[in-house]
Parts: structure tokens; sequence; C-alpha cells
């Protein structure tokens, strides 16, 4: 049966074609979402197009109001619209809304900062915050990545996966090591799973 959403003719993932100026416009936004205000050359650079196809392309975003450019420090930032967009997921999903009261709670009894994140392919997306009174604090922005097996959020999540599913996403996302602690050897992380998913939480210990 045609799945709706999808023209007549498209019949599985073979068939689908990408179209470049789409994945470049989108490349850039994903760029200038990373960064805290960019210069053209710093966009061109890390997109890897012309200076004169990076800027088409963000002006065309900027009409669109998915970025804004600065024209005292002549900096590009992400805009308005992207939030508005990104919001739109999260009210889908109504899960800040369920866990806040939680998270509220998490945070008081102890003491830390509370993350919420949700798992998208080889990495978890933290989507919400609820920051500890400390002076000392991790914090987060939404729409930070992380990578499932060196952050505490990301463990508890493939702990509670079938094996088959760690597996794969482990042999795509890789076992990177970021520090000295960092479980970059898959026995040593399904062990560590294993002890996660018994006691019922998990530790960041990056």
């Amino acid at each position: 049966k045609r799945q709706r959403g999808r023209p007549r003719s498209f019949n599985g993932p073979s068939e689908a074609a990408s179209v470049q100026s789409l994945d470049r416009a989108l490349r850039i936004l994903a760029i200038v979402a990373e960064g805290s205000g960019l210069s053209l050359s710093e966009i061109s650079a890390q997109s890897g197009l012309a200076a004169s196809t990076a800027y088409r392309m963000l002006t065309t975003l900027e009409n669109h109001g998915m970025v804004e450019f600065d024209t005292s420090d002549q900096l590009w930032s992400i805009g308005v619209e992207t939030y508005r967009m990104g919001a739109a997921f999260l009210r889908r999903r109504k899960l800040v809304d369920r866990a806040r009261i939680v998270m509220q709670e998490l945070m008081e009894n102890t003491g830390e900062t509370a993350n919420l994140g949700v798992a998208e392919d080889d990495c978890v997306v933290f989507v919400s915050q609820v920051e500890t009174h400390q002076a000392i604090r991790a914090f987060f922005r939404p729409g930070t990545r992380s990578p499932f097996h060196a952050s505490g959020i990301g463990k508890a999540v493939l702990a509670h996966l079938e094996p088959e599913r760690v597996g794969t996403i482990l042999r795509k996302a890789g076992l990177q090591r970021y520090t000295d602690k960092t479980l970059s050897d898959i026995s040593a992380l399904a062990h560590d799973l294993a002890v996660i998913k018994h006691r019922g939480w998990s530790v960041d210990d990056e």
C-alpha cells in the first residue's frame, strides 16, 4: 500500500533523491546553529562552499527568518523562525511539559542540574534543562548533541535498548575516546550498561 506523504511513483528508499540546493542550505543552517555568530568566511570554510554560494544560501534563509545578520559585527546567527520550528517538535512530543515537574524535583533533591534528552539515530539530543542553584554547573544548550557512549543520559538510554539495536547504533557512531574515562571498548561498555540497567541510574564520568 502506498504511504501517504509520498508521490505515487515513489516505491522505496532506493528511489530517494536529494535536492542539492536544499542540502546545501540545511548544511549551512546547521553550521550557523552550532556557532555563536559566524562570519561569511567561517561559514564558507566549514561548509566547503564558495563564499558567493554560501552568501546566496544565507540571504535566502534570512528572508525566511531562519538566520539573522548583524550589520555591526558582520556575523550570522540563528533566526527566531528556526526556534519556532524547533519548538513545534517539542509541542508535538509534549515531552518537556511532562518532564518539567520531575526534572525540577530531581534538581532539588540532588542539587545538580537536570537535563532532558531524546535519542536520535546515533546520539542524544538535549531538549530541556533545569539548572541547579550551585555556582558551578554544567550547561547544555537545547539542541546540543552528545554521543551515546560518552554521556550519562546516552548510556542510560542504551542500557534499556535491545542488544541488537545497541549494536547497530555503536557500529554507526563508533566509540571515539573523548577523555581518559570514556568507555571506548565494547566489552567494558557492555558491562557498564548491564550495571546501569540493574541499578536504574547512570553516571556521567566524563
